[in-house]
């Protein structure tokens, strides 16, 4: 009897055998060990380098998400400045429509007739004390109109005019003079400036006048109408050897800040 045998059907088993029997000979020798520990420290280096990728992306995250926080911030601080500025606009406005209303009350009432007009321009040298108005001739501005601020608060006259501007002497100025007359007794004097202070001149030792009554134009020249508000008398200085007192006259205006004027037309 003849057999026959089928090699391809015995190869894989054999091949199998082979590598089972390769696997423990070299198991035998060690060199599994050395495969395993080689391959676990593969794998261990693979996770270091998984967690750094995953530390890198995290970075990499919060630097995008800062820098939109950032112009996100940029973006709302530039939008709060445009705010401020439109508030403050508006409230600029608000206080100029108050400063308009009070004196058209007053207006009303005078029956005067006003031209709203604003300072541009400061002239303070030495004694001399200007300033410059945006309205002038062709605003129907005309040189010794009386100047004043919101209350009926004298604060000088214009004087030099030209088409579009005008210059106001105010009341401080070393030159300036004016009629008033103290509200309460009655008295008439001359008011001077001397640069920074206001004094009342011509005021006899025999007149009697009280410390904090009102000064008023007196309405005795043809500028300033009778009524307009000066200040309030603050120190008397009076002596038997002196014919005339020496009266300081304190202004509620600060000279240094005007913005807002409304010029008297007659």
């Amino acid at each position: 009897m003849m057999f026959s045998f089928n090699f391809k059907k015995l190869f894989k088993p054999g091949i199998l055998i082979a590598i089972i029997f390769g696997l423990i000979f070299l198991n035998f020798l060690g060199v599994l060990d050395l495969l395993k520990g080689f391959f676990y420290k593969v794998t261990s280096f693979q996770k270091y380098i998984y967690q750094i990728s995953v530390k890198i992306k995290d970075f990499i995250s919060w630097i995008s998400s800062t820098k939109k926080v950032y112009y996100e911030n940029k973006n709302l601080k530039l939008e709060n400045l445009k705010l401020k500025g439109e508030i403050a606009k508006l409230k600029e406005k608000e206080l100029e429509n108050i400063f308009l209303k009070k004196q058209l009350n007053i207006e009303s009432k005078e029956k005067q007739k006003l031209i709203f007009a604003k300072v541009i321009g400061y002239r303070f040298q030495d004694l001399n004390r200007f300033i410059l108005i945006d309205k002038g001739v062709l605003s129907g501005v005309k040189e010794n109109m009386p100047v004043i601020i919101g209350g009926n608060i004298l604060i000088g006259k214009t004087k030099k005019c030209f088409s579009h501007l005008c210059e106001v002497i105010l009341i401080i100025d070393s030159s300036s003079k004016v009629n008033v007359m103290t509200q309460k007794s009655r008295v008439f004097a001359l008011l001077k400036g001397d640069g920074e202070k206001l004094f009342l001149d011509l005021v006899s030792t025999k007149e009697k006048v009280y410390k904090n009554e009102n000064v008023i134009t007196s309405g005795l020249d043809s500028i300033f109408p009778k009524g307009l508000l000066v200040g309030k008398i603050k120190n008397i200085f009076s002596s038997k050897s002196r014919v005339f007192q020496k009266i300081e006259v304190s202004s509620p205006v600060c000279f240094s800040k005007l913005e807002n004027v409304f010029v008297i037309i007659p």
